[in-house]
């Protein structure tokens, strides 16, 4: 029953990723997306170097990156009135957490407690529980 999960849950991530493409972020078109975030340099050299796509929790509160470059994901807490984002931590591949080499798309669950990163690098999908109050994970 477990591997039947992960296989729908990376044939969704897949299927995602083919329907709506990552496009990286300064190629958005902030004037037809009303779009107003570009990723400056600001957060080149912290660990989200080349961002590949985006997550939004549920509550709007956060904001995860999957940053391909340096095989992490950035957390971001997001102020809901003027959309400004901050960086609060990131979780990089290394000796304590496997799966995010060339991570390239991620996903969280409907009900916020879970993101799912595509990891193409390690041919993986790695899943974390998210704090809830905090977007830690």
């Amino acid at each position: 029953m477990i591997m039947k999960r992960r296989v729908l849950i990376a044939f969704a991530l897949l299927a995602a990723m083919l329907i709506n493409p990552v496009l990286p972020l300064e190629s958005v078109d902030a004037a037809k997306s009303g779009v107003k975030f570009h990723f400056t340099a600001e957060y080149r050299d912290t660990g989200v170097g080349g961002p590949r796509d985006i997550a939004i929790s549920p509550d709007g509160k956060f904001l995860y990156a999957a940053a391909f470059d340096d095989n992490a994901i950035g957390i971001f807490s997001r102020d809901g009135t003027n959309g400004k984002l901050h960086l609060e931590d990131t979780v990089q591949d290394g000796p304590t957490t496997d799966g995010l080499l060339g991570v390239a798309g991620l996903v969280i669950s409907p009900d916020g407690n879970f993101l799912y990163a595509a990891g193409s690098g390690d041919n993986a999908l790695a899943v974390y529980r998210r704090d809830l109050v905090t977007g830690m994970l």
